[in-house]
Order: structure tokens, then sequence, then C-alpha cells
């Protein structure tokens, strides 16, 4: 989908622009780009923008990123940095460790801005290998990097490592199943739990690292302790876990490969000793006490459900009553409103029998008004060209029709004409059944004319064009906000820009483009057309015509096809067909026969049922209903059926239990 229908694309593929310029909005001059700062660098001026500020970015003179990405690496490692914030670099904030950070900067520009080699060397570091244990010199410590830090793994990391370690696929709305969290596009894909959210997932509406949250709040316990994310990968029936309790011999072996997965340490005894105690009594317990509470409460349930279903018959049938004595209260005004209404119909019917009996003599003098029409000549187009690959054919009837690629393109073609002073363009959209939708747009029926521009040369010097103005644009229909005036509006490429026609796709459009000074060119001319679709890939033009004509004065809409050939033939002498398109064309212009249609339509629709009827109504749908004494009952049935289903699968429920309350501790979820 697009903003044309609404919709909104998923993400966007941003790609390099070699032309772009910024436009100083007080002098309306291009402001060319520099650098913030001078460092030594190879400056290639035949190189990209961007190619430029990564070779001054990198450059060994530059000081101040290879320090601050030495620092944001350290941060990142060991989750503080040495500038600490990462991004609060300045005078103000100074460095916790000057020598270090000075090292760290010196190493990575000695190695060419090797990421890799500078993550390197600070996990071989003695620093880095320190314990999260602390003692009482220490245990304040925060800025000196005397012990490890405990992290919590970021949102992104979490959840790809619930999944790795059940061996779960991932399935994220919009993009292929088994996607890694850390692989995705934009924080526009979510997770209905908000899992990734929860976690502190950045939203990515600054730069900023203080967006993201590595805090361990309500919303991220609970997603863990009950969410369906976790949930979801452990029940898996296909996953790792599944697998485990296949391969596993015994309980105790299937314990320890559990730990092996979840924690990559095997379990001691004491873990051991607790799981098997899960494995081997506590399923069995917990189904005994589901058991004994549903007993219980059947117990005390059945005598109230009696009394609460004699209720329900007698509160029924008592609205029955009210129902069918409503009902016959408000009978004689309904039999009322109802005949006024058939009455109403009557009527407009026979308004409008009568206006169509007059109808023959209206087109009479209509068509004796008309002045000949507008004087418009097709012209004969050549040297096609589109710039995505489409093919532009020429048929008979000088209509063009595209077919083949349909993506962002711009047609251009030309076209030699006598005429001279040429005063307006007709753009002449043409339905097609070859089209989708039977066009006229090539993707789904719509289309987007961001730009038509005209280009006028004499046919004596072929090369020397000059740009015709626009002055006025008219459309038989444009869609909201995509007005024909946008055509010409010299803005091709922005948002909402260019002429569009949904819903009224499916049959032919018409835009008239008055010329603002008609060029006076003797001896004829070359015309060269240009009409730029930016917009997207589906909305390109599939079949259109273009005419031209000298008529001064304001030009009224041309007659469609079929309506002109049949009204240039004499009246005596006109076939069923021509008299029928005459006639048709004109009933769908008609706005007195608009106007009555749409009141027989309004009078046709059945009368609104009475308020207090449907509440009543409303009512006897509610009480109709198995009456419910205890919303705790079906809960308990759905948690019984659950209970057995897993006492079926002791072993299995056993894994899963170990393998959520494993990831559920800090070993898993901290990164020390």
């Amino acid at each position: 989908g697009t903003a044309v229908e609404g919709a909104k694309p998923l993400y966007e593929v941003v790609f390099q622009k070699n032309d772009a310029e910024v436009i100083h909005e007080r002098t309306g001059e291009v402001t060319p780009p520099s650098f913030p700062y001078e460092a030594d660098h190879s400056d290639k001026k035949e190189a990209t923008r961007r190619d430029r500020l990564a070779e001054w970015t990198t450059s060994p003179d530059n000081q101040y990123f290879a320090s601050s990405y030495a620092n944001r690496i350290w941060g990142y490692m060991m989750g503080t940095g040495i500038i600490e914030p990462l991004d609060d670099i300045r005078a103000g904030n100074p460095p916790s460790n000057p020598e270090l950070l000075e090292w760290l900067t010196q190493y990575f520009i000695e190695h060419d801005f090797d990421v890799r080699e500078l993550m390197r060397v600070i996990v071989k570091s003695r620093t880095y290998q320190l314990s999260i244990e602390s003692h009482q010199w220490n245990e304040d410590d925060k800025i000196n990097f005397s012990h490890a830090k405990a992290r919590r793994l970021p949102a992104e990391v979490l959840y790809d490592t619930i999944h790795a370690v059940t061996g779960a696929s991932s399935s994220f709305p919009g993009v292929p199943k088994g996607t890694r969290a850390a692989s995705l596009p934009d924080v526009g894909v979510k997770l209905p739990d908000g899992f990734l959210a929860n976690f502190g997932r950045p939203v990515r509406e600054s730069s900023c690292e203080c967006e993201r949250n590595s805090d361990m709040q309500l919303g991220p316990v609970m997603a863990l302790l009950s969410g369906p994310t976790v949930g979801n990968a452990i029940a898996d029936p296909g996953n790792a876990i599944a697998k485990l309790v296949e391969k596993s011999k015994d309980d105790s072996s299937l314990i320890e490969s559990v730990f092996y997965r979840i924690l990559s340490r095997p379990p001691n005894q004491i873990e051991i000793k607790t799981a098997l105690k899960v494995f081997n009594s506590e399923i069995d317990a917990d189904h005994a006490k589901l058991e004994q509470a549903l007993a219980d409460h059947l117990k005390n349930r059945d005598p109230a459900l009696a009394a609460a279903e004699k209720k329900q018959a007698t509160d029924t049938e008592a609205m029955r009553a009210a129902i069918a004595s409503h009902e016959k209260a408000i009978k004689p005004n309904v039999d009322a409103a109802e005949q006024k209404r058939k009455d109403q119909i009557a009527q407009l019917e026979e308004e409008k029998k009568n206006h169509e009996a007059t109808l023959p003599k209206t087109i009479a003098a209509w068509e004796k008004g008309l002045v000949g029409g507008t004087p418009w000549t097709a012209l004969e187009p050549k040297n096609l060209n589109s710039t995505n690959g489409a093919a532009l054919k020429v048929e008979p009837d000088q209509a063009i029709f595209v077919s083949g690629a349909n993506g962002k393109t711009t047609y251009t073609l030309q076209a030699d004409t006598e005429l001279n002073g040429i005063t307006a363009v007709r753009l002449e959209m043409l339905a097609d059944d070859r089209l989708p939708g039977k066009g006229p747009g090539l993707g789904n029926g719509n289309f987007v004319l961001g730009e038509i521009e005209l280009d006028i040369a004499p046919a004596a010097d072929p090369k020397k064009f000059s740009r015709v103005k626009f002055s006025t644009a008219r459309a038989s229909f444009s869609q909201k906000s995509y007005e024909v005036a946008k055509a010409i509006d010299g803005n091709p490429g922005g948002p909402n820009a260019g002429w569009a026609i949904s819903p009224e796709v499916g049959k032919n459009q018409t835009a008239i483009f008055s010329i603002a000074d008609p060029v006076q060119l003797e001896g004829g001319s070359i015309l060269r057309f240009t009409l730029k679709q930016p917009y997207d890939d589906t909305h390109t033009l599939g079949k259109f015509r273009l005419s031209v004509t000298t008529q001064k004065g304001p030009l009224p809409f041309a007659l469609p096809g079929d309506v002109k050939e049949a009204l240039a033939v004499q009246k005596d002498q006109r076939n069923k067909a021509q008299l029928d398109a005459i006639t048709k064309y004109f009933r769908e212009n008609d706005s007195t026969l608009k106007g009555l249609d749409q009141k027989l339509a309004e009078a046709r629709k059945p009368l609104p049922i009475n308020p207090k009827l449907v509440e009543l109504r409303g009512l006897l749908t509610a009480l109709e209903k198995k009456p419910s004494v205890d919303p705790r009952h079906d809960r308990w049935l759905n948690d019984l059926s659950l209970s057995k289903k897993q006492l079926a699968q002791r072993r299995l429920t056993g894994a899963q239990d170990l393998t959520w309350a494993l990831i559920n501790t800090s070993a898993f979820l901290f990164n020390h």
C-alpha cells in the first residue's frame, strides 16, 4: 500500500542523491557543504559527498572521531564509558582516565580504524576479565573499572538469545519467519506483547544512547514471568527442548542437557535434586490441587446454577412480553411512516418518469446550443521513451499504450504540428480492458502524474527548444489531495505531488492544461512532452492520448469521442448506437436526473428500527446467553485440561518448566 490509497510503507530504503543542494531560506542561494573543522585527509573532488565525509571522518588527523568511537566501544564492552554518558563529550565532562582514552584512540588509529581489533584488545585486557565480585574498598566504584559491571542483555539480544537456546523460530509481523530481532529494519516492526519495547529497545527518535533502557522494571519482569514471547518459545513443539526430551535417556541427563543449553554449564547436585523433584512429584501435586479446587467449586456451584437458570427463564419470558407489547404500541406509527415512504417513492418515480419523457426535447435543445465544441487535434507521437524500460506503443487512434515495466519513471515523446498559437493541451487518460482494473493506470488503475512539461522548437531548428508555461489545469476528476493543478506546479516529487484519480478508476478521465502565452511559430513546430511520475512503483500511466488546440477563450471539456462522432452525424441519419451514446452521455451529466436518483435511493432505504425496540432486543439476546455463576469456572476447566496434557507429557513439562526457570535467572539475563 501507499499513501495514495491511505496505507504507509513498512519501511523506507534511502538512496544517495548526488544533485541535492541546501537552499538558504533567507538569501535563496545554494549553501555548499563544508567540514566542521579541518583535518588532513584525502579529499577527492570527484568522489561522492558521502565518500568525502567518510575520508574526513576516518582521517588519522581527526582526533575527535577516533576518541569518540574508542570511548563508545569501551562503553559497550565495559558497561561504562571512560567519558560518561557516551554522547556527552565536552570540556566540562572530562574522561575518568585520560591516559587510557588516549591510548585506545591511538591504537584505533594505528590499526586503520579496525573495530574488531579494538574490541579484541579490550577483551584481552585484565580490566575486561575482572569479576563482578567486589570488596569494601571498591564496592562503590562506578568509574574506575575496579570490578566488572553486571549488565542485562539488551532487548534485541535477549529476544534472539531466548529463541536461540530454546531452538524456537522467531516470528515478527511483516518480515520473514526466523528473522532475528537484531536484524529488524525498523522499530516499526513490533511484537504484539511489546517485548522489545518493555526491555528498552530505543524508539530511534534521536541518536542519543540514552534512548536505550536496561533497567529491570515491572513491565520487563512480567514479560519474562508470564509473557507470550517466552512462553511461546518454550512451548514450540518443534523446538530444541522437545528434541532433548526425546533424545535424553533419563531425567538426570535431560536436566544436564537443559542446563548446558541454557546456561552453558552443568548443574550441581543440589540443582539436579531440585529439578528431579519437579519432574517426579510437583507436577502430580499441582494437578491434584487443581482437581480438588474444581471439585470444591462444583459442589457449591450446582445449586447456584439451578437458581440462575430459573431466573434466566423468568427474565427472558418477561422480556419477550415487553417486546411484543412495545411492537404493538408503535405499530400505528410504523405503518404510517412506511406508507409515507411508499408515497414518497411513488411521487419521485413519477417525477423521474415525467423528466425522462422530456429528455428528447431537452437533448435536442442542448445539442442545438453546442457551438461545434472545441476543435482538438490529436497528436501523432514519435520518439517515445521511458526511463524505466516500459514499452510505449502508438495505436491507430494516436493513443499511447504502455506495457512492461511498472515503476518510477519519466515518459518523453515528440510530435510535429502545423498549428500556430497553441492555447492548450488535452491529456486523455483512457480506460482499457488490457490494463489492471481497466486502467488508465498501469499498476492498479490509479496513477500519479507528478508533472507534465512541454517544450517547443521550430521545425526549421529542431534543437532550439524552449519551455512552455502552463497557466491553469482542470480535470474531469481529481482525487482528494491530488488535484490536477499539482501536475504543473513544478514540484513532481513532493508529498501528495501530482494528479491522481482514485476512486474513479476504470474509466476515461481528461485534463486540460492551458498555456499562459501561446507560442507563435510559423512553418510548423516540434512539441516535446515530458511526463514525470516519481511517486512509487505502482502508479504510472497505462494508456493516454495528447491533443492540442488553438481555440482562445474558456475551454470546455471535450465530449467523449463516441458522442462527438454521433453528434457529427445528421439527426435523421444516426443509428441506434449513436443515439444511445448521446442519450447515455446526457443522462450521466443531467443534474436533475442525478438528483432524482439520489432522492429515490434515499427513500428506498428501509425505515430505521425503533430505538427502544433495538434496546429491548439487545437485552433479550443478552438474557438468552448461558448464565455464568462464577467466571473462575471456565478458567479452572481450561487449566485442568492443560494440566492433563502436561501430566501425559511429564518429562516435556518438567523440561519446559526448568527452561523457564533458568531463563529467568540472573546468570541468563546478565552478561557478567
